[in-house]
């Protein structure tokens, strides 16, 4: 498919030293930004969010593509990689409701957008480390700004008549004065006066705050494909660096006492779970503190111990077998450590109910679980290949996504209600209050298996206050397939039904 995609870029759009397109390179720039600035602005602009922001970002990313392919003659695989997963987030907000997951879609297709940007001409993935991610999006800045500003100077030096940069200049002085001497006289004449009007309603359409949000996408992608078209690389990142090594003795120390701290605290941990603290009296734990307590502060300790054994490896010596056992020692113990953690939550969960709060949180652990490996691999390798935030972000990207597209919060309702088949508990208010409206076709499905007072509390809400929950722009380009997919299931719920509070 990507081969394909090559050749029919190849036969549309040559490499740029060998393209007669070369000498309309300004004129194309400004037409595709153009063509994106008024799409962006029409489905963008005041519509909630949905399919829209996908359409626009595959938009984007074809025309980076097309840009890229017409520069260098190629797409390398860094550009390839953040575009196509800004595409796949950037459709994650037709797939959901949840405000807070909207915003993380949003703030992480842009992103990688600015990573796509400023990883364009790099050819390898060695681009993805820490720092890319960290200053993409103020690279991302800095090269829209200038690409933007040499566009514009290239195009006001394309006048190249004696009269034509004066006139310009005459009519960029002459408007303002105009304008102002029609509002002065509006009214000492009728005529003035209805010409100043018109002109006052034109401003107030053309200074408007739509106006300055097509401005901001015409110059973004005008500045961000200019600078792409000329083949301007963004400059490497420099951090300041500090001449850190770690000695072998000091190496061995450090990973030692981690993996000893560790390892006590999983004896520790195995042991009071065993014994299980909370059934005898004069402990003071209840079972709730005895499930619940802790799993925070793991997983924060396992991101820790990750993080120093991930730095011993950058500081240290590379053929240290101690220090390189240690390290597989102290990650061996943190997953153990995780492994407590997440059972902490499960047990927790089936004894108090899910909330999202607790799926996220299991989530993460998953994260630092696959960092775990990752960097397990790398350490028994005995040479880091290098490519461990990529592989971590990669995995933390997959585990997000399917978090999105999967309609997480009917899984928690589902699992709600099947603890409430066994246990006769159900906390009726969470499901209806916290969740997003993504919870409401599991509900109106499960409603059903409920008894009173729960049946009739759940079916009270989806009668009167869920129809609320699924008011949304009908504008093709803001569908939602879970407002589409809520809204349907509450009119074969409430057909021929009336809201009625008891």
């Amino acid at each position: 498919m990507v081969t394909l995609l090559y050749k029919v870029l190849d036969i549309i759009i040559l490499p740029m030293h060998n393209n007669p397109l070369l000498h309309y390179r300004a004129t194309i720039v400004w037409a595709l930004a153009m063509v994106l600035a008024i799409f962006g602005n029409s489905v963008l602009w005041n519509a909630d969010p949905g399919v829209n922001w996908g359409l626009w970002v595959v938009s984007v990313v074809v025309v980076l593509t097309i840009v890229t392919r017409s520069r260098y003659g190629r797409v390398d695989t860094p550009m390839v990689v953040a575009g196509t997963w800004s595409i796949v987030l950037a459709f994650g907000l037709a797939m959901t409701t949840q405000q807070e997951i909207t915003f993380l879609l949003i703030v992480a297709t842009l992103v990688l957008l600015a990573i796509a940007l400023v990883t364009t001409g790099r050819s390898s993935l060695d681009a993805f480390v820490a720092k890319t991610a960290i200053s993409a999006p103020s690279q991302a800045v800095r090269f829209v700004m200038h690409g933007a500003v040499s566009e514009l100077a290239e195009s006001s030096m394309s006048f190249r008549s004696r009269y034509a940069r004066p006139a310009i200049r005459g009519v960029f002085i002459t408007v303002p004065i105009v304008i102002v001497l029609f509002a002065v006289l509006a009214d000492a004449d009728p005529l003035f006066g209805a010409i100043g009007n018109h002109i006052t309603s034109l401003l107030a359409d053309v200074l408007s705050i739509r106006t300055a949000f097509f401005l901001l996408l015409f110059g973004t992608t005008l500045g961000a494909y200019g600078g792409v078209s000329r083949g301007v690389s963004a400059p490497p990142v420099v951090f300041p660096s500090y001449p850190v090594q770690l000695g072998g003795t000091e190496r061995r120390v450090l990973l030692l006492s981690v993996a000893s701290v560790v390892w006590l605290f999983v004896a520790s941990a195995i042991a009071s779970q065993w014994a299980d603290p909370a059934a005898r009296a004069g402990t003071g734990i209840t079972y709730a503190d005895s499930a619940r307590r802790g799993f925070g502060e793991l997983s924060i300790a396992a991101t820790l111990v990750v993080a120093v054994v991930l730095s011993a490896e950058r500081f240290g010596t590379r053929d240290d077998t101690l220090a390189r056992r240690t390290s597989l020692a102290a990650l061996a113990a943190v997953g153990v450590m995780l492994g407590i953690a997440f059972t902490r939550i499960v047990r927790y969960e089936w004894a108090y109910g899910y909330t999202m709060t607790r799926v996220y949180a299991q989530a993460y652990m998953v994260v630092v679980g696959c960092a775990l490996i990752i960097l397990a691999l790398e350490v028994a390798k005995r040479i880091p290949q290098g490519q461990f935030t990529y592989r971590t972000a990669t995995a933390a990207l997959v585990i997000f996504t399917v978090s999105v597209y999967v309609n997480t919060e009917a899984w928690v309702v589902n699992r709600n209600i099947d603890r409430y088949v066994k246990s006769g508990q159900l906390d009726v208010r969470y499901l209806t209050q916290d969740l997003s409206a993504d919870a409401i076709p599991a509900l109106v499905a499960r409603v059903g298996g409920l008894h009173d007072p729960e049946r009739r509390d759940v079916t009270m809400w989806l009668r009167c206050d869920a129809p609320r929950w699924t008011q949304h722009d009908n504008r093709w380009f803001a569908w939602n397939i879970r407002i589409s997919h809520s809204a349907q299931a509450l009119r074969a719920f409430n057909v021929g039904q009336s809201c009625v509070r008891w």
